[in-house]
């Protein structure tokens, strides 16, 4: 017998399931506030071959730009020669169906026509509430570095007044001077992370690879196109802000 509490687990997780479930099977993606549609669902809707739809991308590439910013996304791909970099064109709506009219008239072809006209119009209300709802984490990020600037300055005075008595120590300054940096916009090394959460480095790329941010390739940890929202790659390592693991 399910108590109250599972069972209101239970629908929650059922419910979060059916959400993903639709959200998988959408043409469209949210790419800064705006839907678009990537090659590669293209070529999967219309059963064409891909290099028949990127040779109509190829030939019409500044036709297509005309009607905007073609959105390019990187990502690594398993062929049978290993993993490669891959890029993925996302179009808005007028893009797709102006490429589409490029390709011969299948009823696939005809059928995704179609379908992205449905979609776009039932999912432009929801970007225009993504966007408003931004907006606002945007002004709670600038409340926050600004509370951060405060927070470093009020510690600065206390440094120099209370220093030489003993109270500020080298050790204890550089470990508040290294949490303030950690709050800003600065990237760190994972053995970096390790050292000011207090957690081994193992445990900070298991968390990042357990939040879909880098994946493991013979023993090299390599980013997705999700983690490059947190983080950046340099001379080959894998940098990271802290928010990434909290």
């Amino acid at each position: 017998m399910l108590s109250d509490l599972d069972m209101i687990d239970k629908i929650e997780k059922t419910e979060n399931i059916q959400v993903e479930s639709t959200l998988n099977k959408l043409l469209f993606k949210l790419i800064n506030f705006e839907w678009r549609i990537s090659d590669r669902t293209i070529i999967e809707h219309t059963k064409l071959q891909k290099r028949t739809v990127m040779r109509s991308i190829n030939n019409n590439i500044e036709l297509l730009k005309s009607w905007g910013t073609i959105e390019e996304a990187f990502d690594y791909v398993q062929t049978i020669d290993g993993i490669v970099k891959e890029k993925t064109y996302f179009f808005t709506k007028h893009q797709a169906l102006q490429l589409l009219s490029y390709m011969k008239r299948t009823d696939h072809v005809l059928d995704l026509i179609v379908d992205i006209l449905k979609e776009q119009e039932r999912l432009e209300p929801i970007a225009k509430i993504l966007k408003t709802d931004q907006e606002v984490d945007y002004k709670i990020e600038d409340e926050l570095k600004s509370y951060v600037t405060h927070l470093s300055e009020l510690i600065e005075i206390l440094k120099r007044q209370y220093k030489p008595f003993g109270i500020f120590n080298d050790a204890i300054t550089k470990q508040l001077d290294k949490y303030l940096s950690a709050l800003g916009d600065e990237y760190w090394k994972p053995a970096e992370i390790a050292e000011i959460t207090n957690k081994k480095v193992s445990a900070v790329n298991r968390l990042l690879e357990s939040k879909d941010y880098q994946i493991q390739e013979n023993g090299v940890w390599i980013m997705t196109e999700k983690g490059r929202e947190f983080g950046v790659e340099l001379n080959g390592n894998l940098r990271w802000l802290l928010r990434s693991v909290l």
